[in-house]
C-alpha cells in the first residue's frame, strides 16, 4: 500500500554550515572556493552531473538503464520506471533548480501482451500506477533543491537514501494482480478504461465490481459521471449488462 500524508512533504534544502564542495565543472577560485556567482545554465549543469554520477550508477546496480530523464526496467512481466523531472520555475536567472522525481509500475499483462514479452524502454505514461516518490517512500522530500552553495556529496546521498525505499517499494509488487489492487485503491480515474478492460478481459469479475463500486461511490452525484459511466459500459464490454443488473452501472442514455 502506497504511504501517505495529509501534510505537505519537506522540500531539501542545503545546510549553509560548510562550505560547499564543487560539482564538476564548477569554477573554484585559488583557495578551494566554488564561485556562487554562476554563470547561466550552471545550476542545471550541477543536476545533470547528479544524474550522471550519482543516480545512473545507482539505478544501474538495480538493473534500471537510462533513457533521457528517465530509468527503466523489467522485472517478469512488470515493469518499473524512475524518472526526474524538472520544475518550470527552472530557467535561466533561477537561483535553485528545483526537480520531482517520478514513479510508474506497469505491466505487459495489462497492455496486452503475453506477458513475458519485454516492454522495450517503457515510458512513465506507459504505467498503470503512477506516483511522485513521496507518496510510494514516506518521509521522501516532494522536492530538492540544488542551490548555488549545494554540497553535491549531501543532495547525492539524499536522493540515493531515498532512491533505495522506492526501489524496495517496487520489489514489494511482484505480480501483476497485486499492481491492479494498488491501482483499485489508489488511482481513482487515473487510468480506469485500461484497468476497467484488463478486468473483464481477464474475467476477474470481483475486482472489476470493488473497482467500479468504487468508482461509483466516488463520482456518481457529479456531472460527469455519465460520461465516466459511458466510458466504463464501453471498456468492460460483454459486463456492462451484469454491472447495470447490479446497480453499479446506469442505463446509457
Amino acid at each position: 500500500m502506497m504511504s501517505r500524508s495529509n501534510s505537505r512533504r519537506p522540500t531539501h534544502r542545503p545546510s549553509p554550515a560548510r562550505p560547499a564542495a564543487p560539482f564538476a565543472g564548477d569554477a573554484v577560485d585559488g583557495r578551494g572556493h566554488v564561485d556562487v556567482r554562476l554563470p547561466a545554465g550552471a545550476l542545471s549543469g550541477r543536476f545533470n552531473a547528479l544524474v550522471s554520477e550519482h543516480i545512473r550508477p545507482f539505478l544501474r546496480d538495480r538493473g534500471f538503464a537510462r533513457s533521457g530523464p528517465a530509468f527503466s526496467r523489467q522485472r517478469g512481466s512488470l515493469y518499473d520506471v524512475i524518472s526526474f523531472q524538472g520544475s518550470q520555475s527552472n530557467g535561466l536567472g533561477a537561483m535553485q533548480h528545483k526537480f520531482y522525481v517520478n514513479v510508474g509500475i506497469g505491466s505487459v499483462e495489462i497492455d496486452g501482451g503475453d506477458g513475458t514479452s519485454p516492454r522495450t524502454r517503457p515510458k512513465l505514461e506507459d504505467c498503470l500506477v503512477r506516483r511522485r516518490w513521496e507518496r510510494v517512500a514516506e518521509g521522501a522530500p516532494s522536492e530538492v533543491d540544488i542551490l548555488p552553495d549545494s554540497d553535491p556529496d549531501e543532495v547525492a546521498e539524499l536522493v540515493r537514501h531515498w532512491l533505495g525505499h522506492v526501489v524496495a517499494f517496487l520489489e514489494s509488487l511482484d505480480r501483476t494482480d497485486v499492481l491492479v489492487d494498488l491501482a483499485i485503491d489508489g488511482n481513482a480515474l487515473q487510468e480506469m478504461q485500461r484497468t476497467c478492460a484488463y478486468l473483464a478481459r481477464t474475467e476477474d469479475v470481483e475486482r472489476l465490481r470493488r473497482y467500479v463500486g468504487a468508482l461509483r461511490d466516488r463520482f456518481s452525484a457529479e456531472t460527469r459521471w455519465t460520461i465516466l459511466n459511458r466510458q466504463i459500459a464501453r471498456a468492460v464490454g460483454p459486463y456492462a449488462g451484469e454491472l447495470l443488473g447490479t446497480g453499479l452501472l446506469d442505463e446509457l442514455s
